[in-house]
């Protein structure tokens, strides 16, 4: 069995997010971004309800008053991202911070896995959601020998400060790809 990581996130929930603030000045003060340069200046959108903001990379940083959602391929970009800028907010409350990940496994027979009477071919089961410690994990049965498996960790911040979280980024995210390696292992 192969797998492939597609794509991870970092959502970061709060009631009193400003889109505006996602300013080229801001990202470089921040350190979101080193260089205005990274930024694809045709898909700049920054207005008081929404600013969205797509790298050269294609990491996608977009922000509503209730969501910020940063979203690379790259496997340790999102968390970066997201804690610097988180640190450089210290009076915006959050109330959760969600860590997701896009998984594909290829070379197996998930027929099988799917079926949900094994003497009737014809019904299959196509979707399965899961709980696994702090994770909700929806796996999607695309072809025979292909699932997406979608984790979503789910982090409570109980409306604290968003530059006072003492949450190491670094230490969850490689832990969270841990417990994927886990829960694959164990459920195929």
């Amino acid at each position: 069995m192969k797998k492939e990581i597609n794509s991870n996130s970092f959502v970061v929930i709060a009631n009193t997010h400003n889109p505006s603030v996602l300013s080229e000045s801001f990202l470089l003060k921040s350190g979101i971004i080193s260089d205005l340069q990274e930024i694809k200046q045709d898909s700049l959108i920054i207005t008081p309800q929404f600013s969205q903001i797509i790298l050269l990379n294609d990491d996608t940083i977009q922000l509503d008053s209730g969501r910020l959602n940063i979203v690379s391929k790259f496997s340790d970009r999102p968390y970066i991202m997201g804690q610097k800028y988180c640190k450089s907010l210290e009076h915006v409350k959050g109330s959760a911070i969600g860590v997701n990940f896009e998984v594909q496994l290829t070379d197996y027979d998930f027929d099988e896995w799917f079926k949900i009477n094994k003497n009737d071919a014809d019904i299959k089961c196509v979707e399965k959601k899961f709980r696994y410690l702090n994770c909700n994990i929806t796996i999607k049965h695309l072809s025979t020998n292909t699932v997406s498996l979608n984790f979503n960790f789910h982090y409570d911040l109980h409306n604290s400060v968003l530059g006072d979280i003492e949450l190491d980024f670094k230490s969850e995210w490689n832990q969270n790809q841990n417990k994927i390696d886990l829960f694959i292992k164990k459920v195929f």
